[in-house]
């Protein structure tokens, strides 16, 4: 009986190995946005005198991926991430 599992296991390792796998199917989707604003001299007039100059920033960007895994018919894996913050 011994024998029998073995060589089951075997046969079974060997049609599981030579099956055809299907890779899953995958889908890249994203976005990438920056926006931007400085302002120097608000005052439109002569630069203020305490601070130097009135320089002022504000910056913003974001990357945002997604992939969808479709495993097999009616089974997909989605992942997303957001980086750039």
């Amino acid at each position: 009986m011994k024998k029998f599992c073995v060589a089951l296991l075997a046969a079974a390792m060997v049609a599981g190995s030579a099956l055809c796998a299907s890779a899953a199917d995958v889908k890249f989707s994203g976005s990438y946005y920056a926006q931007g604003f400085l302002a120097n001299n608000w005052s439109l007039g002569d630069e203020d005198r305490t601070t130097g100059d009135a320089t002022s920033a504000l910056y913003g960007q974001r990357l945002r991926m997604g992939m969808e895994f479709k495993v097999a018919e009616g089974l997909t894996f989605n992942t997303r991430f957001d980086a750039l913050e």
